[in-house]
This record gives structure tokens, C-alpha cells and sequence, in this order.
């Protein structure tokens, strides 16, 4: 079995008890100083299964892509290329799941530290909480149920610290713009077809409450001119991440993103396809329109 290592980044890199070093869960990408108060995330795109993993999982390594947005952080080459910060996942969904929060865990699989408590979802129930218990057509991944030492070190090392970058780079770009945008960035398996078409964008901004109503108005518009068809908040509304950073109130707003594998995917769904090109430069035009919609919003306020 071919096991990917994470790859260490400059900024985590630490150790444990033994003094071995521990992999970094995910890279900040772009320029120090980015000129845009842009962030983009992508919290699912992680495919460097750690050699930990392979005494606990019953299924080989290939049956847990269907938890990937497989891909997903090539959606951002251009966005990058063009000076817009992102931080990008390297550790997979299966190992811990960064769009769900601390407490969406089954406490019949998960044994959690003392000071935490489950909140149930339909996600939970699915086996699809923050430690994912099983994968469609696959089964159950684990072998046996989670220790609470071992759910408290996945947060520890790579939930906490991917929100607390995540918390670091918005705050950062509010100081110096005097506002803060994330989009925070998926992919989703192409949707059921519809009258006129499914969509190929769908932009969730939890019904309003993680962004105000231009965001959707303006990602709508980017679609728009990359012919994308899109839908909003149906059926993904967003997730922990925008619920957790989305502060509309506070200048920062976050949205959500969902980009059908279909537009960028080959047909398999496996690897890179030709659509990937002209999904990656939406994005960066996303980003760039979204980037003038929050600066032309907060100048007047910064000028009262």
C-alpha cells in the first residue's frame, strides 16, 4: 500500500512527546501581504492519508476518495497565481472532517474528551460527523471506535489549528482593508437534472446568515459569465466553516461554493479533466469580483 506523507509547511511545524516531527495539516498559499481581502479555503481537498491511518482502517485508501473533494485545491491555481491568499487542506476528510464542528461527533463510535459534548445532525446520523464513520457503497472505514485521545489529538493538531489560521488570515486582511471575505471552497458530484438544466455552482451563504445579500448577487454574476449554471442554498446551504468565520456584522462575511466535479473532473471523476482550466479561472474571477464588490462597501463606511 502506497501511503502519501503529509508535506511540512513553515508555519506548523512541531513535534510530539518522542520529539518527532508532525506533519503539517494543510498550506497557506500566496503572498504574505495579499492585495485583495479575499481568503479562500479549501477544507476537503486533503489526500495525504497519514501512516497512522492503516492499523485502524478496514478499507484500502482508494474506497475513501468518495470523501474527497477530489481535486478541489487545483481550483485554486489561478486565484493563487493572481495574489489571493489561500489556505488549502492536506489532511483527508476520513482522518477529520474540517467542515464540521467540534461537537458533531457519534458518541457511540467517538469516545470525546470529558469537556466536550455531541451535537446531533443529519450529518452525524449519516456517518458523516466530524470523524466519519463510514463511506457510501463502503461501509464502515474504522475498526474499531475512536479513543478520546486520539479524537482529542486530531483536534489539537488539525481542526483547531486550520480554524485558528483561518481566524489569523481574516483578521489580518479586516486590519488592513477594513474588511474581510472567505470563500470557502468544495466540490460537489454533478446534481440530478432539472428543468433547464442543474446547476454546476451552488453558492450557500446559510440563508443569509454567514454573508449579506451582494455576496450571492455578485458570485451569481461570476457564474453567470463563466456560463455556469448556479442555485443558492439549494442544496447546500454551507457548512461549520462559514458559520463559524461568517460574521456579516463584524465586515467579514463568508460564502460557500460548491463546483460541480463534472466541469473539472474527467469522466471516471478520478483525475484532472480538460473543464479544470476554465473552472479554475471562475474562481479567480469569483474572487477578484467579490474582492471590488467588499472594498467600494467598506471605503465609504472607513470614510465617515
Amino acid at each position: 500500500m502506497i501511503v502519501q506523507r503529509f508535506a511540512f509547511s513553515r508555519h506548523h511545524r512541531s513535534g510530539n512527546a518522542t520529539g518527532v516531527p508532525v506533519p503539517a495539516p494543510f498550506a497557506i498559499l500566496g503572498p504574505d501581504r495579499p492585495p485583495f481581502p479575499v481568503l479562500i479555503s479549501v477544507p476537503h481537498a486533503g489526500r495525504d492519508y497519514p501512516a497512522a491511518m492503516i492499523p485502524q482502517v478496514r478499507l484500502p485508501f482508494d474506497r475513501l476518495r468518495s470523501l474527497e473533494d477530489r481535486y478541489a485545491d487545483r481550483l485554486v491555481d489561478a486565484a493563487t497565481a493572481a495574489g489571493f491568499r489561500t489556505i488549502v487542506a492536506r489532511a483527508p476528510r476520513a482522518w477529520i472532517d474540517l467542515n464540521r464542528a467540534e461537537g458533531e461527533y457519534d458518541p457511540d463510535f467517538v469516545r470525546a474528551p470529558q469537556n466536550l459534548c455531541p451535537v446531533g445532525s443529519r450529518k452525524v446520523a449519516a456517518g458523516l460527523g466530524i470523524i466519519p464513520r463510514r463511506v457510501a457503497h463502503g461501509g464502515d472505514i474504522w475498526r474499531s471506535p475512536i479513543a478520546a485521545a486520539d479524537f482529542a489529538d486530531r483536534l489539537d493538531r488539525v481542526h483547531r489549528p486550520y480554524h485558528a489560521a483561518i481566524a489569523h488570515e481574516l483578521g489580518q486582511l479586516q486590519d488592513r482593508f477594513g474588511c474581510a471575505f472567505l470563500i470557502d471552497l468544495h466540490s460537489m458530484p454533478p446534481l440530478p437534472g432539472r428543468a433547464g438544466g442543474a446547476a454546476d455552482i451552488v453558492i450557500g451563504d446559510l440563508f443569509g446568515r454567514s454573508a449579506e445579500p451582494w455576496a450571492a448577487d455578485v458570485a451569481g454574476n461570476a457564474a453567470d459569465r463563466a456560463r455556469f449554471r448556479w442555485a443558492v442554498n439549494t442544496p447546500y446551504a454551507g457548512g461549520h466553516t462559514i458559520d463559524r468565520h461568517g460574521l456579516s456584522g463584524c465586515g467579514i462575511n463568508a460564502i460557500q461554493i460548491e463546483i460541480s466535479r463534472g466541469t473539472y473532473l474527467d469522466s471516471a471523476r478520478v483525475e484532472t479533466g480538460p473543464g479544470l482550466a476554465s473552472a479554475s479561472r471562475f474562481v479567480a474571477d469569483l474572487a477578484h469580483a467579490i474582492a471590488d464588490a467588499a472594498m467600494r462597501r467598506a471605503f465609504p463606511i472607513a470614510a465617515e
